[in-house]
Order: structure tokens, then sequence, then C-alpha cells
């Protein structure tokens, strides 16, 4: 058996934009525009169709996108882990 191959983000998007030809400009046009707003409020995220956008507004930059079952589960590891490990209500 052979052991597993594990790809980086940083290579698939690379594989995306240079084998498969696919310009992901129009992506990151689209999510710009998404969080514009809330960024030149110095909003630090947006949610928006479910989607919560993490952003640093002071280097104007996107950090992440979580989907909606995502953001109850981060907010429960955090506070386990600054807890007694039982979750709290917010």
């Amino acid at each position: 058996m052979s052991k597993s191959i594990k790809v980086s983000d940083h290579a698939l998007v690379r594989w995306m934009e240079r084998v498969n030809q696919i310009e992901l400009q129009e992506f990151r046009d689209t999510i710009a525009a998404v969080v514009e707003t809330a960024m030149d409020a110095g909003a630090t995220s947006i949610c928006v169709g479910g989607f919560t956008y993490t952003i640093n507004p002071k280097t104007r930059t996107v950090i992440t996108i979580l989907a909606p079952n995502m953001r109850q589960n981060r907010s429960q590891a955090f506070l386990r882990s600054t807890t007694s490990g039982e979750p709290k209500r917010l």
C-alpha cells in the first residue's frame, strides 16, 4: 500500500490557474465586492448568504470564508479550549 499524497491549497490554486487555465481574478473580484462595504467600515467579518467572510480591514485582506455550519463549530471549539471543556451558549 502506498502512502497518501497531500496537495497544498497553494498547489491546488496554481494547478487550477496554470494547468487548467482557470482565471481566478473574477472570483477574487466577486469576493471583494461582497466585503467592500464592511471592510471600508472597519469590520472584521461579515455574514452574507449564511457564509461568514473573515476580513482584516487593516491589510484589506479576506482571510477565510466559513460555511454556515462552520461558524458554530469554530465558536464551540474556541469555547472548549478556553473553558472547562463544556461549550457555553453565547
